[in-house]
């Protein structure tokens, strides 16, 4: 229900601000004699020889160096900074500013500094700078995506701290949605629906830790404004609500859900990895094969409690580092400059290759080979949705924060405090904003990932933004509900189970003396007051020495004794009432304090909440200011103090607060709430209740999933069942072929798209096909020696498909031009008429559900046109009175030539589109049709064992052949249990014989039956093959 106008627009300024950035870090210097001149020639070849020449070396400002000389030489410094380009329109004013000289005393420090700049081989200044009386502008027009800065200073090194300043908040997104609130409460009236327009503005700051989204309500209208809905409704949400609860409740404890090959992708912090191997715990308990894949500095982590592992790329300290600086997702200036946008957008390209190969890639360590029949992920590891995609599997997201758009509150990494409007529209649009966004800035890396990678078609923004939606893909939040409850407008599909806790404390059974001792924990003297515990986990490392400054002066001020994990070196000394503690698990240690302060990492504060404990959260990014103000609003603790800006009397305030006894009482009442929760169990049932059982249940045996089907005898069964079935030589390999376990529709865009879209797109697919790709087919022709007749009729018929090929683009760009004119002539009559209600757009993923798009578009512009005339008198009358209802009339008299005539327009577009998607099943089938099933399917040794080899060589009895035997090698079944899938697979397959030689029979001499008879027997066959698939769990 958005009309969003406007576009991502390049980084602009807002004048009323200042964003300063340091500039001291990653410069390069030479020294040269005095007496070498330096003219604009050879400054270009200095720089170009700066990457080669040895002579350069590494340095910060500003630059100290003590050196007897320094006046009879010139000294060069160069620094590469990146930068993004600003539309010739913009104007953003960006200067540099050299600092104070930080040590007067110094010898090698000159106060008067005489230097020449270049920017981009460009002279920007030249003189001293004790007579500058403003900042050196850099001109916007010189500045590129990377850029060159020189200083060649004649008489002193620089001994400067160096800055930007940029002039105005950066804004990387402007727009403006046209918004209705029809979803805030369902048992609204129409006529209570508030409608309104609202212009928003992203915002980026290096101060925040958070994306400044702002919402400004334009106009409102009393009467319902229709909008062009920019994602489709699948389902009405109240019958989708009715069929999950239906098959949640069809979900017995003593129903078999069938082992699995799992795969945890998570990526992110150790915080973000100890969840998910508790909850892999849980899932192998039940009986699935877990791998977990994280990044390599957690191997040993995950295969010490007994997971499976596969290495994704990146590195976590880069990663948290970028984070802490950018507000988690979106780069701020000062990341920009130095380089890390590129670095970033590497290391995403390297995770989501990474995350295919964890889908498929033999375990690294056993050389197990691993085939994901289930995929469960955060939503930072990205590759998740399109490798499940690909393999036709099903998808589980599960996360920390919440990533599901919401009225209940706003994103998380989202600042919205000056927003005017709506809350609750404002909230729910801080998440489109925040996901359009951040596809933006990957939408080149994952197409080329699902291209090049998974050969999949690449998408466009609005089924990208849309896609976890659309395919009503099931969430679970690992949070207490007790602590945040689910929002009443999350569906079904949508879980909140309780926090995942990963024991470790039981196996902390010696810790070091020096800790018991700060404890007291064997001390029979007089206790002292318990120890407040202090850690950043993974964020120690930003901005640590100022941050340990102030946690040193607070406990100064205040006798607070401290546990301090992180920020203090070795080297610091602490004073007597702060204890430095390394690794310790938390679920032991937070029964010993009074009170946690930490970053506000989900993990850390289910740790403290369930210890009981009040909480000071000091949150530097993303979901830590959420946690902050969830803590705050239930009294476990103050409200959250941002680290970049943490100042001591601050933490004072906030070691008060923890200790006051309503505190206390609050953080222990959650203790209790969540005490009662078992959050793993709670996502284990989740995952298991949105699995598509039909589609996974396999026939003959249901221990594993089905992954493999025979359309011959109508049965799909596990690979295990097919090893025994394909070595017993009673069905064949090629009468197999791969099953899917869950449909995507993907591929098909049933989004609203602007007009000359499709054409655009087809056109351009025409031309290629038509030039590029017949050209260098026939160069690749005409290369090959002694032409004959064979190679020039090959040549032509080059030439023949490429014609083919880009007319039948340009075909479908027109009628794709036809069906966007009527999707905005569709919505014409809303634009006038306030008395009629807007259809949902329907979903069309093959011909039948495209026919039945166009008979209900076509019956429902017919019907509404007919009995608008009065329908509509009526209800104006009843909302405006006398000039209501004549206001209706004419409203009426309009929509009666004018929306059957649109619907019929519509009916052919519907229909095309169903043609379109037919045929595009069918060719994606024709290409599948060639895929062999892997040999590995059918060797001796299986991974799925469920019998040693001895118990299958000493099996006696009789009652098993020596065929079972051999099939239970292979599969790892029990020979029972194998010889009993081949006496079921015979009866189907003499059943399917039979009824194959009754049919042959009918053909060759046809007898007439009653019509009754005649449906009673082909039922009966019927339900004798669908019997054989009906296994009792």
């Amino acid at each position: 229900m958005v009309d969003k106008k406007g576009q991502m627009e390049i980084m602009e300024a807002h004048k009323n601000d200042l964003t300063n950035i340091d500039f001291n870090n990653d410069w390069k210097c030479y020294c040269q004699l005095a007496s070498e001149e330096i003219d604009q020639e050879s400054m270009i070849a200095v720089v170009h020889n700066i990457v080669t020449d040895p002579c350069w070396s590494s340095i910060n400002l500003p630059h100290i160096k003590k050196f007897e000389e320094i006046n009879l030489h010139k000294w060069l410094y160069y620094k590469k900074f990146d930068w993004i380009s600003i539309d010739n329109q913009i104007q953003q004013q960006i200067q540099l500013v050299f600092g104070p000289n930080i040590n007067l005393n110094d010898s090698s420090v000159s106060s008067n500094i005489t230097a020449t700049i270049w920017l981009n081989n460009t002279k920007i200044f030249s003189g001293s700078f004790m007579s500058l009386t403003n900042p050196i502008e850099l001109p916007s027009k010189l500045l590129h995506n990377e850029n060159i800065l020189v200083i060649c200073c004649s008489n002193s090194i620089l001994s400067r701290h160096a800055r930007l300043i940029l002039h105005g908040k950066i804004i990387c997104a402007t727009g403006q949605v046209n918004v209705s609130e029809e979803f805030s409460s369902r048992s609204k009236t129409q006529e209570q629906n508030e409608n309104e327009i609202m212009d928003y503005t992203i915002s980026l700051d290096d101060t925040n830790g958070r994306i400044g989204v702002l919402f400004k309500s334009k106009r409102k209208y009393k009467t319902p404004l229709k909008s062009i809905s920019s994602s489709p409704q699948f389902v009405p949400y109240e019958q989708n609500e009715r069929q999950i609860n239906e098959n949640k409740e069809e979900l017995k404890d003593d129903l078999l859900i069938p082992r699995l090959a799992i795969l945890i992708l998570t990526v992110g912090t150790r915080g973000d990895v100890q969840p998910f191997i508790a909850l892999g715990q849980a899932l192998r308990a039940y009986g699935h094969r877990v791998r977990l894949a994280t990044h390599e500095t957690f191997r040993s982590f995950v295969r010490g409690n007994g997971l499976e592992f596969y290495p994704l790329a990146g590195d976590p300290a880069d990663l948290i580092s970028f984070m802490v600086k950018n507000a988690g997702i979106i780069p701020s200036m000062s990341s920009i400059i130095a380089g890390d946008v590129g670095k970033k957008r590497r290391s995403l390209a390297d995770i989501l290759a990474s995350t295919w190969q964890a889908c498929i890639a033999n375990d690294d360590e056993t050389d197990m080979p691993f085939t994901a029949e289930a995929i469960i992920a955060n939503p930072p590891s990205f590759g998740h949705i399109h490798c499940a995609e690909k393999l036709q599997i099903p998808l589980h997201i599960m996360f920390t924060m919440p990533w599901t758009t919401t009225a209940a509150f706003p994103h998380p990494c989202s600042n919205i405090d000056n927003s005017t409007g709506s809350r609750k529209l404002i909230n729910r649009y801080s998440y489109d904003l925040i996901d359009t966004l951040t596809w933006t800035g990957l939408r080149d890396i994952i197409n080329n990932f699902r291209k090049k990678t998974l050969g999949l078609s690449t998408l466009n923004t609005s089924q990208a933004i849309n896609m976890l939606n659309d395919e009503r893909v099931p969430h679970t939040y690992c949070w207490s509900p007790s602590l945040v409850s689910k929002p009443d407008d999350w569906g079904a599909h949508i879980n909140v189970s309780g926090f995942f806790f990963l024991d470790l404390g039981t196996a902390y059974t010696n810790p070091p003396q020096d800790l018991l001792d700060f404890l007291q924990l064997n001390d029979d003297k007089s206790k002292l007051s318990l120890p407040i515990y202090i850690g950043f986990g993974s964020i120690a490392g930003h901005d640590s020495r100022r941050i340990l400054k102030v946690v040193i002066d607070a406990v100064n001020l205040t006798g607070y004794r401290v546990l301090l994990s992180g920020l203090a070196t070795d080297t610091d000394h602490l004073p007597s009432n702060i204890f430095k503690i390394g690794n310790v698990p938390h679920d032991w240690l937070f029964q010993h304090v009074s009170a946690v302060c930490h970053h506000g990492g989900a993990g850390t504060t289910a740790a403290g909440l369930r210890a009981g404990k009040p909480t000071i959260i000091v949150p530097f990014f993303g979901d830590q200011f959420f946690w902050g103000a969830v803590i705050a609003k239930c009294g476990a603790g103050p409200q959250p103090v941002p680290g970049k800006s943490i100042t001591t009397d601050q933490l004072i305030q906030a070691f008060h607060f923890v200790h006051k006894p309503m505190t206390c009482v609050a953080a222990e009442s959650l203790r209790g709430s969540i005490l009662k929760e078992d959050g793993c169990a709670a996502a284990v049932r989740a995952f298991h209740a949105n699995l598509p059982l039909t589609r996974m249940h396999s026939d003959l045996e249901p221990t594993f999933a089905a992954c493999y089907r025979s359309d011959k005898y109508n049965i799909q069964i596990s690979r295990p069942v097919a090893q025994v079935l394909v070595s017993s030589n009673i069905l064949e390999e090629s009468q197999l072929r791969p099953h899917v376990t869950r449909e995507w529709h993907v591929k098909h865009d049933n989004h609203t798209h602007i007009i000359m879209h499709g054409l655009w797109e087809h056109s351009h697919k025409a031309i290629s096909t038509m030039f590029v790709d017949t050209t260098i087919e026939l160069k690749r022709t005409s290369s090959i020696q002694n032409i004959n007749k064979r190679t020039t009729l090959g040549g032509a018929g080059t030439v023949a498909k490429g014609v083919g090929l880009g007319i039948g683009h340009l075909t479908i760009g027109s009628l794709a031009l036809y069906g966007e004119l009527t999707d905005i002539l569709d919505h014409l009559p809303y634009l006038y008429d306030p008395y009629s209600n807007s259809k949902s757009r329907p979903v069309v993923i093959d011909f039948k559900s495209g026919a039945k798009a166009a008979g209900l578009t076509l019956w429902t512009g017919w019907k509404e046109g007919i009995t608008g005339m009065i329908t509509h008198p009526c209800a104006g009358y009843k909302r405006h009175g006398i000039l209501g209802g004549a206001a209706g009339s004419v409203i009426a008299s309009v929509n009666i030539w004018m929306k059957p005539g649109l619907s019929t327009l519509s009916s052919i577009t519907w229909l095309s589109r169903g043609v379109y998607a037919n045929a595009t099943n069918v060719l994606d089938n024709y290409k599948k049709e060639g895929r062999r099933i892997s040999p590995n399917v059918f060797n001796v040794t299986s991974s799925l064992s469920t019998a040693n080899n001895e118990e299958i060589q000493n099996e006696n009895d009789k009652e098993v052949s020596f065929i079972a035997r051999t099939a239970a090698n292979i599969s790892g079944f029990h020979p029972k249990i194998c010889q009993n899938i081949i006496d079921e697979f015979e009866k189907i397959k003499a059943e399917h014989e039979q009824h194959m030689n009754s049919l042959r029979r009918k053909k060759k001499n046809p007898i007439s039956f009653p019509r009754i008879i005649k449906n009673k027997r082909s039922s009966s066959v019927d339900n004798r093959i669908d019997l054989s698939r009906k296994v009792k769990y």
